[in-house]
This record gives structure tokens, sequence and C-alpha cells, in this order.
């Protein structure tokens, strides 16, 4: 009996002791090492994070442990990059056993042999991948590099012929010391050529920049070979490909717009010629500016422009015109003159084009005409323009007086006089200006007659509206301030306006108002004026010997209601007023009546 249970003891303590040995294999290559080792934790060992380290003995990345572990037993784990948990590895779930809360462990079923796991990389379920390492891989290349595991095509092999990628290098090959060299390469010349013909030629000329001379609009002029035909010449090497534009002009405001069926996307959505370079002289064919092929010529028909400035006195600096045909210069086209005040020029414009300009007194915009508003373009900025439509052959404008729409007929003088009593004249005099002179303060000097009277005349076209002001003066914040009752509005500002149909000498009215300075005012004084009924129903007849004369009426809150001039007897509606009094102010010449009406 005691022998039997010593034998039962003894296959105990053989069945505890019994156990296999597992290797664990873990990839640190791709990770920075903690100081404090790297370790394992699991239930083999009771999940202690510092108890059980990995060693890297031959420091190839590979940390490795064996362990003694219970045979025919299920185990789980997860390695750690220090000695605490926190420094633990995220196990996938696509290689893990779930751990019960929310994580994942790495597991192994031990047998009862020993066991070598597979090499993992730390946090993943096979080992790391390799990285790439581009380089020559060719071991007889004078460049070979015995890390690289891809080949990137750089092989140099002493003797072999190579490729610099210098343009301006030919027959490279690679020589003893591991280089790549060359001897130098013989440019090409290139001639590259524009058709300017359908183009109006900036004043600076033709340009082309590109690849060749690092983009530079001022860099590369060419020459003209050929009326309208433009060249120029450079040198680029066998092998490159050039791109370029052509600039009429030097800035890049000019450039040409290439076709994209001709061009080619330098990679920003720009579009530019392009030109494979040989060994052979190139001459480019002759392409038209904005073009893929040869120009297409434009028809092309005369204009002869007319005006007659017998309305104005005419520059020392002569009578030009400018347009959107020539640029808009106000003196580079200098007109003719054909005889008395009529100036004329020529101009060779594409037939159908539609064409704006306007006439200059003088050499700048300040001689600019103020076209007349019923025959005038609008330019979208407040300019007011000539315009014509150019049809095919020889087009001959009529003549037509500076700032109107028709030509300079009975013509006539007009006397301008205005009373400056009560103003302090300027030094520089009293003067007088006109839409015809664009409105410049000086255009007419003026004559003290004494008394503050100031008078000047000019001539001006009959039947035409003519704006003026005096001006106190000779500059722009001197004009006058034209009352709005005998104002004309033009864009917000009152001008005082005639329309002529013989030679005239004008009413004397005082500076910035629209009567004499008299002011002569008699309640009921004018005899000669009559206003009945009085009181008034639903009319009012106005009645005055002085045709011409101005009359207004205003209300007894001083509203203006009614305004004319008499022309014998005047009858005015006046259904819709409100009853109450009224007062009718009359003008002639220094004498201002007011008769006091009522309605009801």
């Amino acid at each position: 009996m005691k022998n039997f249970i010593f034998t039962l003891a003894l296959l105990a303590v053989q069945l505890c002791t019994y156990g296999v040995n597992i290797t664990l294999q873990l990839n640190m290559s791709q990770q920075t090492v903690s100081p404090n080792g790297v370790h394992v934790a699991g239930s083999f060992q009771g999940w202690s994070p510092n108890t059980t380290e990995l060693t890297d003995p031959d420091g190839d990345g590979i940390y490795t442990v064996t362990l003694d572990v219970a045979a025919s037993t299920d185990y789980q784990f997860k390695y750690l990059n220090g000695d605490a948990w926190g420094t633990n590895e995220t196990v996938p779930s696509t290689c893990g056993w779930n751990d019960g809360f929310g994580g994942f462990n790495r597991y192994v079923s031990v047998g009862t042999t020993d066991l070598i796991l597979p090499v993992v990389c730390f946090g993943l379920c096979d080992n790391c991948p390799v990285p790439v390492v581009t380089g020559c891989t060719d071991s007889n290349a004078c460049n070979y590099n015995a890390s690289a595991n891809q080949d990137d095509g750089s092989c140099l092999i002493i003797g072999n012929a190579c490729d610099d990628n210098d343009v301006q290098t030919a027959n490279d090959l690679v020589d003893a010391n591991c280089n790549c060299v060359g001897t130098a390469a013989v440019p090409t010349m290139v001639v590259l050529r524009v058709d300017m013909t359908n183009q109006t030629v900036n004043a600076t000329g033709v340009f082309v920049a590109g690849s060749f001379n690092n983009w530079d609009a001022t860099a590369t002029q060419l020459s003209e070979y050929q009326p309208g035909f433009y060249q120029g010449v450079l040198f680029a090497f066998p092998g490159e490909t050039i791109q370029y534009k052509f600039l009429n002009g030097n800035t890049w405001t000019g450039t040409e717009s290439v076709p994209a069926a001709c061009g080619v996307d330098d990679g920003s959505g720009n579009i530019n010629r392009s030109l494979v370079i040989g060994t052979d002289p190139i001459t480019a064919n002759l392409v038209c500016f904005n073009e893929c092929a040869a120009c297409v010529p434009i028809p092309m028909s005369s204009v002869t422009f007319q005006v007659d400035l017998s309305n104005t006195v005419v520059s020392p600096n002569g009578v030009f015109v400018a347009g959107d045909f020539q640029g808009w210069s106000p003196n580079t086209t200098a007109m003719n003159n054909i005889g008395g005040s009529i100036y004329s020029y020529t101009a060779v414009i594409p037939t159908g084009s539609t064409i704006y300009f306007k006439y200059i007194n003088g050499g700048d915009w300040s001689g600019a005409e103020n076209v007349d508003f019923a025959c005038a373009f609008n330019d979208g900025s407040g300019n007011f323009n000539r315009g014509y439509n150019v049809v095919a052959g020889n087009n001959v404008l009529p003549p037509v007086c500076f700032g109107l729409c028709a030509a300079c007929e009975n013509n006539f003088t007009a006397v301008f006089r205005v009373d400056m009593s009560g103003y302090t004249v300027d030094p520089a005099g009293v003067h007088f200006t006109t839409q015809l002179d664009n409105f410049v303060p000086d255009a007419h000097a003026m004559s003290d007659l004494g008394g503050g009277i100031w008078e000047g005349s000019m001539v001006v076209p009959g039947d035409v509206a003519l704006n003026y002001k005096f001006v106190n003066g000779t500059s722009i914040n001197q004009f006058e301030t034209v009352p709005a009752e005998c104002g004309a509005n033009i864009n917000g500002t009152y001008f005082r306006t005639i329309t002529l149909s013989g030679d005239s000498i004008l009413d004397t009215p005082c500076f910035s108002s629209c009567v004499a300075c008299t002011n002569t005012v008699e309640e009921n004084a004018s005899k000669n004026v009559r206003a009945y009924p009085n009181p008034f129903g639903h009319e009012l007849n106005l009645q005055s010997p002085y045709w011409g004369n101005s009359y207004t009426l205003y209300n007894a809150w001083g509203q203006q209601v009614a305004q004319g001039r008499f022309d014998g007897k005047t009858t005015l509606d006046t259904s819709h007023w409100p009853n109450g009094l009224y007062w009718l102010v009359t003008i002639n010449g220094a004498r201002i009546s007011v008769i006091k009406v009522g309605g009801c």
C-alpha cells in the first residue's frame, strides 16, 4: 500500500513539471525602442509588464525571448515598448483575441513540442514591410548601392554612354571618376516669324518671349523684313523643346492668345507655341499673330474724318482725331486744313468694324470735344464719343461742327454779358466757357465795360442748344452756380443755355443768378402785365406785351408751380392747384415785377 501511494505522488510531480519551449520574435525596426527595453506580458506569466524582457543580441532589430510553458495550453499575450502598461502595442482585431475590455491580445496554442513563432511587427499581424530603397542595384556599376532594393535606372558603367540631362553637351560618357560628362554641344540657329498685317503694331515694336530668354518680354525684339512680316534669330540646343509667344509691344499686355489647336499647355493653363530643336538650322513657318497658320488678309476701307472748327478758336498745336483705330492717342493723328475751318484725315480701317472717336483741338485731352449727347456713344466710363460703322470702299464722313452732331451752318455771333456787381473780380478777369470748349475755365476772356458789366463774344452754330457758364477767374472752382430756375440740368449740374437763330446780344444776368443785379422789385408795379381773373378758378390768364420775357409762379410756401415765357396771352390750367395765395414774378431786363393773385 505504501509503495502504491509513492508511485502516484511521483507521477503527479512528473506531470506538473513537464513543459515545452516557445520562442517569441518581434520586429522593432520601425520603432524607437524604449530605454526601458522591450517586454512581453501574458497569461503564461501573470500579465506582468516588466518581468519578461526580449533582447536583440545581433542588433538586427528582431527582439526574441524563449519561454518554458506548460504543454497543450492556449495563451494570450501582447508586447510592450517599455516596461509599463501604456507602452503596450495595439493588437489588430484581424489577428487578435477579444480581451473582453474592448481590446485584443495575441494568442498561441501550445502543443507538446517546442514552438518558434514567426516574426511579427510591433502592433501588426505580420512582419514589418521592407522600406523601399532606390538606387543602382547592378553590382558591376561604379555607383552600385548595396542598400538599394529597387533599381532607379541610375547605374553608370565606366566607358559606357550616358545622359547628363544637359542639352548644351553632347557625346556623354562615364569617366573613370564615375561622372557622366560630355563635350559642348553646337547650338542650332532658329528663326521665328510672325505676320502682323492684321494688327496695329505697337510703337515699341514686336517681340518674342519664351523659355530661351527666361520669358523676358523685352529681351528679344523682332525686325520687319517685309511690310507686316517680322522675324527674330535665336539659338537653342539639339534635343531641346522651346516654348514661346509673340508680343505686340514689349509688355505682357500685348501678348498673343495662342489657339489650343497649335499650342501646348505649360502646366499652369497657359497655351504657348512650341518647337522641337534638331541639329539642322530651323526657319519656323510664318504664322499670323493669334493664329495657327498664315494670316487671311482682312478687307480694308478708307475712312475720311472731317471736322469744322469755325465755332471755336483753333489751337496753335493743331487739330487731331483720336479713336480706338489708333490707340486713343490725342496727339498722334494730326488732321490737315483743307480750306477755311475744315480739317481732314484719312485712315485705312478694317471693313465691317465699328469705330469710336472724337476730335481734339490741340495735342492733349484737355482740348477734346464734348460730343453732343444726341449723336454720342457712352463708352461705359462716362465718356461720350462719336461712332461709325465702316463699309466697303471709301468712307467720307461729312464735316461736323466741333462738339456738335451737324455741320456748322448758319453760324451767328453771340455777345455774352454778365454783371459782377457785388462780387470781387479775380485778378485773372472774368471768362465764359461752353461745351464747345470742353468747359475749359479760361476759354473766352471777357472785357470790363464798367459798372460791373463784363462782355465777351464767340461764333455760335445756329439752331443748336449751347450750354455755358461764367467764370470769375480761370479755375474750375471759380465757376458760377447757375440756379435751377434758369439752368439746363446736365448730369446733375445746371448750365445756362441758348439757341440762336441770328446774331444776338444776350441778357445781362447777375453772376450766379437768373436775373440782373439791379434787383428792383415792385409789387403790382407793372401795369403792362396782367393776370386774370383774380382770384382765379380753373384757369389763369397771363398777358404781357413783352414777348419772350420770363415769368414764374410761386405758391405761398415759395414752391415753384409754373414757369415759362410770354408769347402774348398765356392760359394756365389751374384746376388742380390748391386754393390759396400765389405770386407771379416777371422779369423785364433789370426790372422784376411781382403780382399777387389768389386761387379759389
